[in-house]
């Protein structure tokens, strides 16, 4: 996962549209319990879920992909 500061302009928006209100509760209260907000605790299952696929060979490591 990255560390130090984010360039905000290499960041964008993402909406979860039609997230259950109960799945968005028990996330809230994860992220709560570890000392975080829920944008960086869903940051970071992001982020880790894309480093797990790199290494599985299912997406190409460390290259910006994009998307038509």
């Amino acid at each position: 996962m990255p560390k130090g500061p984010i360039d905000e302009s290499d960041t964008t928006v993402l909406y979860l549209r039609g997230t259950p209100k109960e799945v968005a509760r028990k996330l809230k209260a994860v992220a709560a319990l570890q000392g975080k907000s829920l944008t960086d605790y869903v940051k970071d299952l992001l982020q880790e879920h894309v480093t797990e696929l790199e290494k599985k060979g299912q997406l190409p490591g460390g290259e910006k992909l994009t998307c038509p």
